[in-house]
């Protein structure tokens, strides 16, 4: 018997990304996974499993260190992360993206019930599975110029072909280079 799943797209306009934080703007439990998501490319359970004794900080800025590249998110989302733990009194050994109602850790299902949410919302066409805000990490990387290699060790993938499909980018069309000088 086959399984089906739905294999995740990366987010491509930076319009759209805009318009999921602008979504999320008053849950900030919400807009922090996602801002950190696209942010560091990790597992979606590693995200939702986040203790803030396991976040690394030099100065004002958090950083993670994935797969042995310092990754630091930018000074608006540490802010909005540290306002957070404090604001809802978070204690080093607890989870930082708990339940609003069990007050538990967020399961995979409701992190995945969060973002299907925003996707209607927000009049999203793309599909968003588990692994959407790793793949838009690698991919708005990709975008802005970080080599492919650096991209394939961060997310752990053993060719570049791997990494091209992990971005939704034709192997093929990235070899093309043309410069209009």
């Amino acid at each position: 018997m086959e399984v089906l799943m739905n294999k995740s797209n990366p987010i491509i306009q930076i319009s759209d990304i805009e318009k999921f934080k602008s979504y999320f703007e008053h849950h900030e439990r919400d807009w922090l996974l996602f801002s950190i998501g696209i942010n560091i490319p990790v597992k979606t359970n590693t995200l939702l499993s986040l203790k803030p004794s396991e976040l690394n900080h030099e100065e004002n800025l958090y950083y993670f260190i994935v797969n042995n590249h310092t990754i630091y998110l930018s000074e608006e989302i540490s802010d909005r992360l540290r306002a957070y733990i404090v604001e809802h009194a978070i204690s080093d050994d607890e989870y930082i993206f708990k339940s609003i109602k069990t007050k538990r850790v967020l399961t995979r299902q409701q992190f995945h019930r969060i973002l299907t949410d925003a996707k209607k919302n927000v009049h999203y066409s793309g599909v968003l599975g588990s692994q959407a805000l790793k793949k838009t990490f690698a991919y708005q990387a990709y975008v802005q110029g970080v080599d492919i290699r650096q991209i394939q060790q961060i997310c752990g993938h053993h060719t570049k072909a791997e990494t091209y499909k992990f971005i939704d980018v034709n192997y093929e069309d990235a070899r093309f280079i043309q410069l209009n000088l």
